[in-house]
């Protein structure tokens, strides 16, 4: 029995190791494929990547947060043959400069949301006389900070796709008015946030997919170290509760922009049920849900995987 259970744990192994082999192999191969860029907006720098084909529709490519943008390069395989794709980094995050130099770069801090609607802003903006179409593809904090920019420049987005979006942040049994005032009252702006630290988040939390989780952390630790952030400040989350409580406040019927929303049952970080009422509230918006899937969908197993990138390709492809 002892020499079956060394074979079987043996031969896991190895299935792991040939599995992050295949990983890193094709990363490497896509990233090497993707041009670099910088935007100056005043005192404030951003990355983003782009891969131009000479289409007339663009793609871009929204991340979460504490993700740089590039963790979601698998993306491109999907998307490549008919857009032109801009992964866009938020300031702090990937290679783009913190909105401080002295803070950690593991630590992702913002003074206010509206920092991320400047910066973004005349990137798509500079996108839009190229393209007949701009659409984007976002991720939780990505998808709130896109929602921000439909609300107030609609025209600069066709549609927009929205992975496990944050209209709502998970904090258990405590009040939003509670734990903003905790986090006025005894947190500074550059103090990690509760229950974040300088250590590598979990994969449990994020996807069901662990094997996907553990390949993409040990990756960008060997290729890319610099570009991992492992949590949030105490700044960021109240600048987040803020936002989350006036985005809430609005008058949906307002923001025209056909939209997908996707959740997932088993989302530990925001909350689905908020995002699925959010989209019920939209003019013209489909929800998807995936009961066993977590926060982080695009990274999930490979069945929820097809249906969600088999699902994207239709909406966007719908009236092109």
């Amino acid at each position: 029995m002892s020499r079956l259970c060394l074979l079987f744990l043996v031969f896991n192994a190895c299935l792991a190791k040939a599995s992050y082999q295949e990983y890193s192999q094709r990363a490497s191969e896509v990233i090497a494929g993707l041009s670099s860029n910088y935007q100056q907006t005043g005192d404030y720098k951003n990355h983003f990547y782009s891969l131009k084909n000479q289409s007339k529709k663009a793609l871009v490519v929204v991340s979460g947060v504490a993700e740089p943008v590039i963790k979601y390069w698998q993306i491109i395989d999907f998307f490549k043959a008919n857009y032109d794709l801009y992964y866009w980094d938020h300031l702090g995050q990937g290679k783009s400069a913190p909105i401080l130099p002295q803070i950690n770069s593991k630590k992702i801090h913002i003074d206010s949301f509206k920092t991320y609607d400047q910066t973004l802003k005349p990137f798509l903006a500079h996108l839009r006389p190229k393209y007949e179409k701009i659409h984007i593809l976002s991720h939780s904090m990505g998808s709130h900070i896109i929602l921000r920019q439909i609300a107030s420049q609609s025209q600069l987005i066709d549609k927009f796709v929205a992975i496990a979006p944050m209209i709502d942040i998970k904090t258990g049994f405590i009040p939003k008015s509670v734990a903003r005032f905790f986090l006025k009252t005894f947190y500074k702006p550059f103090d990690w946030a509760p229950f974040q630290s300088d250590q590598s988040p979990k994969a449990f939390f994020f996807t069901s997919a662990t094997e996907n989780f553990e390949n993409y952390q040990k990756y960008f630790k060997q290729k890319y170290p610099k570009q991992l952030s492992t949590g949030v400040t105490a700044g960021w989350l109240l600048q987040s509760l803020l936002s989350i409580e006036k985005i809430n406040q609005w008058d949906k019927s307002q923001l025209v922009v056909p939209s997908q929303f996707f959740t997932a049952g088993k989302d530990y970080i925001v909350s689905s049920k908020a995002a699925q009422k959010f989209c019920s509230d939209l003019p013209d918006c489909q929800s998807i849900h995936y009961p066993k899937g977590k926060h982080q969908l695009l990274i999930e197993n490979e069945s929820i995987r097809k249906d969600l990138f088999a699902k994207i390709k239709s909406f966007l492809a719908t009236t092109e």
